[in-house]
């Protein structure tokens, strides 16, 4: 009796720590190609924006590798994938890079239309060296069956 507990207290546990696990993902690959005015340094790079559950928090990670000069700055800009776009956020140096900022209306609606940019500057690059638009990813949560929550317990 107390372990067909301890199973079902698991089971509702596991049932609703896999829903909490949900989030609102959305990555970036940075490219040299995607600098608009170009600049050719060999840049690249990857970016993951993860909005928290109330949608007052996104976690930002930025990766990227190829500078041909010291990195000068990076940012998040606002803009159509083919316009220069305006600064909505300036980033910290270096790579990799993770940091939480703040989620504002400005970055809602800009992820909401498509239009949120993340760049890095480099020295030989002061317009950009890589870039790269954000895009929503659907993310697999792995669902956790009965059998699973009793083999724990066999």
């Amino acid at each position: 009796m107390v372990r067909m507990r301890m199973i079902a207290l698991l089971a509702v546990l596991v049932l609703c720590a896999g829903s909490a696990m949900a989030a609102v993902v959305y990555e970036a690959e940075l490219l040299v190609d995607n600098v608009i005015g170009g600049c050719d340094c060999g840049a690249y790079g990857q970016a993951t924006l993860i909005v928290n559950d109330e949608a007052t928090m996104a976690s930002l990670t930025l990766n990227f590798a190829g500078l041909q000069s010291a990195q000068t700055g990076a940012a998040l800009l606002v803009g159509a994938e083919d316009a220069v776009g305006t600064m909505l956020l300036e980033l910290a140096v270096g790579s990799p890079l993770a940091t939480t900022i703040d989620y504002t209306p400005e970055l809602d609606a800009a992820l909401a239309n498509d239009e949120l940019i993340i760049q890095v500057y480099s020295e030989n690059c002061p317009d950009g060296a890589t870039r790269g638009s954000f895009v929503f990813v659907t993310v697999g949560v792995e669902a956790h069956t009965w059998s699973n929550v009793k083999a724990m317990f066999n």
